[in-house]
């Protein structure tokens, strides 16, 4: 199968997709989860976000199919305006369970703290970026005391779900 004939596969189901059945496509070798992470990350339109919505079901149970990939979902992240597929871009770094060392690390860090102070990000979006932070601060604990201050003074204009993410957070690196 093409990455064409995928699309279009993709673009014909819409939100109704069967998710199962699009998994079922990469599963099956129909198309690789590379070629479907590249039309994640390729364009801002619509067959993108599907895509990462086909790939985000995928990786729930193939946590490292992505991994070496990363780098290039930080890099587009700086082109992708709509937030639920920001929301499932970032979703990508939490599933992936073994990180190597990405080469724009300190941008997606940048990406993830605007999106925090950021008024109009949904709280779903938030408690991700929360989340990417974390774990990043995981990796590089020097940047721990900043984490925290931005979470905190972020704190009275947070939402419910994007508040009980930042507690867990400062909770974790003992501020809480």
């Amino acid at each position: 199968m093409t990455k064409k004939e995928f699309v279009d596969i993709v673009l014909q189901a819409g939100i109704s997709m069967n998710m199962k059945e699009m998994v079922g496509y990469i599963e099956e070798g129909h198309i690789s989860a590379e070629e479907v992470f590249s039309l994640s990350i390729e364009n801002n339109n619509l067959e993108a976000w599907y895509a990462s919505w086909i790939l985000n079901h995928y990786i729930d149970k193939n946590p490292d199919a992505i991994g070496l990939l990363l780098d290039k979902a930080i890099v587009a992240l700086q082109t992708i305006t709509r937030s639920g597929h920001v929301r499932l871009i970032l979703r990508y770094f939490l599933v992936t369970r073994q990180w190597k060392e990405y080469e724009h690390l300190g941008l997606l860090l940048d990406d993830c703290i605007h999106i925090i102070q950021d008024t109009t990000s949904p709280s779903g979006l938030k408690a991700n970026a929360m989340s990417v932070v974390e774990r990043i601060a995981e990796k590089e604990p020097d940047i721990i005391n900043e984490v925290l201050l931005i979470i905190e003074d972020q704190m009275p204009y947070l939402a419910t779900g994007s508040k009980n993410r930042a507690n867990k957070i400062l909770k974790k690196f003992g501020k809480r």
